[in-house]
């Protein structure tokens, strides 16, 4: 009706106009600005007694997140062999190709994560050194340690740190640290070779020519950890240092790639040679994130 038209254009624009009213995402009485579209922000009641407004504060750099990982190892290790005084045998260097597989738990704070873990690895090398044993009446043996054989346990601490964005699905990070690690089983694989096609050894000549062979009685043929041998016969420290890239799959899971070169440290050799172990290796693997 026209009293109605008239009454309604005398109303006063504000009880006409209706404001929107977001809601506004609060902790307690503290607003975190760096979380609000902008349109929200026009509408933000600075004023209110119960609000205050933080520009700088940013959650996720405040709270540790928990990660576990499962990988795959391919290991190219250098193995350094000192002198021989027992074979006479100078010092040298070769290298062989192992793999492991390992889990691994870490704490995520902004870009930098603490690891550690464990990983089981296996090796398998062919030392060098032959021993000529024997006489003329028993007749002559040549014996050499054909291979090497040792199943490890490795226990790093490595320190990361990511070059990203954490919102990227991709990006870079480095990482260092140490890892202890121990011999679990060690097998020791000894052939021996008639020499001369004169008077060939029976075999209880063999047997007996064999364990008066010096290559046994003064080498230290340790067993492994696992099997009942000494924990600090079989250990040993190196240091790490490595790159890798990390692509995320999903909010909580990504997937990785990693090499590390790692550096032995101890002084005193591993096994009857006294071997050192310097390796790069190759880890690729699966990450989950836990808040």
């Amino acid at each position: 009706s026209t009293n109605e038209q008239v009454s309604a254009k005398e109303m006063p624009p504000q009880l006409v106009v209706q404001e929107e009213s977001a809601e506004l995402p609060k902790y307690g009485n503290l607003l975190n600005i760096n979380k609000l579209p902008m349109e929200v922000l026009m509408n933000i009641p600075f004023d209110a007694a119960d609000v205050t407004a933080c520009f700088a504060c940013d959650t996720d750099n405040t709270i540790l997140r928990w990660r576990l990982g499962a990988h795959l190892d391919a290991i190219y290790t250098y193995i350094m062999t000192p002198y021989d005084n027992i074979l006479n045998l100078k010092s040298y260097n070769h290298a062989t190709l192992g793999y492991g597989a390992g889990l691994s738990t870490s704490l995520l704070y902004g870009k930098w994560e603490l690891e550690s873990g464990f990983k089981f690895t296996s090796r398998q090398y062919t030392p060098k050194g032959i021993q000529n044993v024997g006489n003329v009446r028993q007749g002559y043996l040549s014996i050499e340690i054909d291979k090497i054989q040792m199943n490890l346990l490795s226990v790093p601490l490595n320190l990361r740190y990511h070059f990203n964005d954490k919102k990227g699905k991709t990006h870079f990070y480095m990482h260092g640290g140490a890892t202890m690690h121990v011999a679990t089983q060690a097998n020791y694989f000894i052939k021996s070779n008639f020499l001369g096609n004169n008077k060939r050894p029976g075999l209880n000549e063999s047997k007996i020519l064999f364990e008066e062979a010096d290559i046994l009685s003064d080498k230290i043929f340790s067993l492994g950890w696992f099997e009942g041998g000494s924990y600090i016969e079989n250990r040993y420290l190196t240091v790490n240092l490595g790159l890798g890239f990390e692509q995320k799959i999903s909010s909580r899971y990504s997937i990785f790639g990693q090499t590390t070169y790692a550096q032995y440290l101890d002084r005193k050799g591993l096994g009857p040679n006294n071997d050192r172990f310097n390796s790069v290796e190759f880890s690729t693997g699966v990450r989950a994130l836990f808040k």
